[in-house]
């Protein structure tokens, strides 16, 4: 079902309307399960890795891989 409404256009601007990241990643997180990979799957997190402590997931259902964002990982058109 596809969100109608404020609910739509929030997921549009936040995603620009992807539903899908790629082959091997189904679904993306919505606006209510975002967090950081350190407070939602701690078990990925090495004491030692920076880039995983920091990281934002993005996708949800996915085969054998991650999307993430990294916000220390800024272009001159934002974060990447």
């Amino acid at each position: 079902m596809r969100p109608t409404g404020i609910d739509a256009q929030l997921k549009d601007e936040a995603s620009g309307g992807w539903l899908e990241m790629g082959p091997f990643v189904w679904t993306m997180r919505t606006t209510a399960d975002v967090g950081w990979l350190r407070d939602i799957e701690p078990e990925l997190c090495d004491a030692g890795d920076e880039l995983m402590a920091r990281a934002l997931p993005v996708s949800a259902d996915a085969d054998a891989c991650y999307g993430i964002l990294d916000p220390a990982d800024i272009s001159d058109n934002g974060p990447t």
